[in-house]
């Protein structure tokens, strides 16, 4: 990862988005704003938080679609404050799969602040629940805890989300603990709860990917096979394009470590064909680096 891209702070971002639109037409043509169209009316295309949902084949350029939701909203970031905080949630999400929890982490506690401050407990959850994870990954297991334990208490709009929140974090929790015993009860629990409430099967699936990552670091490849394919069953087919990369990327592994070649070719095939479409780190720090010549030049 570009080494200056570790360092960019949120608030440089904002900072900078007036500087963006100046140099927009050069990097980002596809989302230039023409110019007999006012504000408002740019704003049209994202008057609902589920508009700024990620998706599509390509971090970048949802990223660049966040950040320039964020410079046009920055005057009605009251009005507009649910679907400032799905943006965060986003960037946060972006800077995940770019392999940086720690800037994560950032946005995601941003996005927190402000769902606290309007109330909608369902944004906290996603907040709470990114955050958690992304605590996870650095090693900050007392904190992450400490999230889990907040979504307890949430009352969100899809009964029973909280509970599967809190349960389910303590699957990742135990796991990276190490703790077999907890772990798999803490699955079985969850599995258990998404029957009770009758939730989406997209909750059932991230259970089967923790119990097919926990039976690959087992070396029981024959059971993470199973789980990994119940997984990937799921979620091929809910648009969300960086996950089912990361499932082919899984399945890719599973069937070379089991010597079934054609097997493992087919899936390395469709998991670059996707991945190079997803991730572009060139382009991505090229962004950054405009951002820093564009503050230089400011100063």
């Amino acid at each position: 990862m570009h080494e200056n891209m570790a360092d960019m702070t949120v608030s440089r971002y904002l900072q900078t988005f007036k500087g963006i639109l100046l140099i927009v037409t050069l990097l980002l043509p596809a989302l230039t704003i023409s110019a007999a169209n006012t504000r408002d009316e740019a704003l049209k295309h994202y008057d609902a938080a589920q508009q700024l949902m990620l998706k599509g084949d390509s971090y970048n350029a949802a990223m660049r679609e966040y950040l320039e939701f964020m410079l046009l909203s920055e005057r009605d970031s009251v009005k507009l404050i649910h679907q400032r905080e799905v943006a965060l949630i986003n960037i946060a999400n972006i800077y995940f799969y770019y392999h940086n929890p720690s800037k994560a982490l950032e946005l995601a506690g941003q996005s927190y602040s402000l769902s606290r401050l309007s109330g909608n407990q369902d944004h906290q959850w996603s907040a709470l629940n990114n955050m958690a994870l992304y605590n996870i990954a650095l090693g900050n297991l007392k904190t992450a805890e400490e999230c889990r334990q907040q979504i307890r208490n949430l009352n969100t709009s899809v009964k029973g989300k909280n509970i599967y929140g809190y349960i389910s974090l303590g699957c990742n929790i135990a796991n990276a603990q190490c703790d077999d015993k907890a772990f798999r009860k803490a699955c079985d629990s969850t599995l258990r709860i998404i029957e009770h409430y009758k939730l989406d099967n997209v909750y059932k699936s991230y259970i089967y990917k923790q119990l097919s990552e926990y039976y690959i670091d087992r070396n029981r490849l024959d059971s993470a096979l199973h789980y990994q394919q119940l997984y990937h069953e799921y979620i091929r087919g809910s648009g969300r394009t960086y996950l089912v990369a990361e499932s082919l990327r899984k399945l890719m592994e599973i069937y070379t470590a089991t010597n079934m070649t054609d097997s493992a070719l087919y899936y390395q095939k469709a998991y670059f064909r996707l991945n190079d479409s997803l991730f572009n780190v060139r382009e991505f720090s090229s962004i950054v680096d405009v951002y820093e010549q564009y503050e230089k030049n400011r100063k």
